[in-house]
């Protein structure tokens, strides 16, 4: 039961405000989450999806000095604007900044940025890039990184040469209409905390309509799992909304990976 309260925390005052500027979720009265297992997936499911943010560079366990020099590609997305962050340990934002895909509208492309900071010492931080949702201000899609930040030398960079997607939504597709308040969600995820994802559906203004707590039981540790899970809602009209799969962490701020699908949710 802790663990579902501490996932479903992480959720309602994370993601679904996504940053400071994005609207204030409306929340229904929490109840407690039901767990779903998934059934082992094969070792190679999923493994053509390209991560929709790649950071190539620095890759994980990098020791890095300031300023951080963040490289990496992207899929296309509204005006091709991203945010990177560095995240500290306690959930503490150590810098933030605006970074462009530069690639034409709609076609991917790669991104550059560097980043300053400051530390005494070594510190363990998160590096996170991520997209914002148009529709509701929060956080659209999201890939991260473990890193040391450093005040002094030697520097010892790595460089993640897998492109390949974490978390992949494969149905309902982007842009469907839903309706009779039930949807079925199918796709695969590699879970970085005792093999659990958490999966949400969002209404127009943010606000969580379901959600449910999935522990994948794959093959071994690390590798992906499959998704299958059903979502129930109440709408009275027509509005867009987002099924939203969050691989949680339970330090840094909680958010280790995230992906997204637009839908239309209908009475």
């Amino acid at each position: 039961m802790r663990r579902r309260q501490r996932l479903t925390a992480i959720l309602l005052s994370l993601l679904v405000a996504g940053c400071t500027s994005a609207p204030a979720p409306v929340v229904p009265t929490a109840s407690p989450l039901p767990t779903q297992t998934m059934e082992p997936a094969a070792p190679d499911i999923g493994r053509d999806v390209r991560d929709v943010i790649w950071i190539q560079s620095p890759g994980p366990a990098s020791r890095v000095l300031s300023p951080l020099l963040v490289r990496g590609e992207g899929d296309p997305v509204f005006e091709q604007s991203l945010v990177a962050r560095l995240v500290g340990v306690d959930g503490a934002i150590l810098a933030e900044q605006p970074l462009q895909i530069q690639a034409p509208l709609g076609e991917r492309g790669g991104f550059e940025l560097s980043i300053p900071f400051e530390v005494d010492s070594d510190t363990g931080a998160l590096l996170q890039v991520f997209s914002l949702s148009v529709l509701d201000g929060g956080i659209e899609h999201l890939s991260s990184v473990g890193i040391t930040l450093s005040a002094d030398g030697p520097e010892m960079v790595t460089t993640l040469d897998d492109d390949t997607e974490r978390l992949v939504l494969l149905s309902p597709a982007s842009g469907s209409v839903i309706s009779d308040g039930r949807l079925e969600v199918t796709g695969w995820g590699t879970a970085s905390f005792e093999g659990t994802l958490l999966l949400s559906l969002l209404g127009a203004d943010g606000q969580v309509l379901d959600e449910e707590i999935l522990t994948i039981a794959a093959p071994e540790m690390g590798q992906p799992g499959e998704i299958r899970a059903e979502l129930t809602f109440s709408v009275t009209e027509a509005q867009p909304g987002r099924i939203v799969l969050v691989d949680p962490l339970p330090v840094f701020d909680g958010i280790g990976h995230v992906t997204s699908v637009p839908v239309v949710l209908s009475p």
